[in-house]
């Protein structure tokens, strides 16, 4: 996995890209701090970039979620198109984390 966090107006923009799994835990724990501790009052994570994302992976999107809910920042998800949203989809992430298309 390979990412992006960049700030603007408020809103901390962190794009995903490549796979996002288990084997990314400890970078993605770093990176969830690093953009709950950004300024802004809200995080939109962007997965048009993503290529995979596995069950593992579902599970690191909401530990950014709680990172982010700790430091009252309002969070959401572009979703994308294809495997990536099948699966967001399937599982009904968005009633866990809403999406903005």
């Amino acid at each position: 996995m390979q990412h992006t966090i960049t700030e603007n107006n408020g809103v901390v923009h962190v794009k995903l890209l490549g796979e996002l799994t288990l084997t990314d835990e400890e970078s993605f724990r770093s990176l969830s701090l690093e953009a709950s501790e950004a300024n802004g009052s809200k995080c939109v994570i962007d997965l048009t970039g993503l290529e995979f994302l596995d069950s593992a992976g579902l599970g690191l999107l909401l530990v950014l979620k709680e990172f982010c809910d700790d430091t009252s920042k309002t969070v959401s998800l572009i979703p994308g198109s294809g495997d990536v949203r099948e699966i967001l989809d399937i599982s009904e992430f968005s009633s866990l984390i809403p999406y903005e298309e």
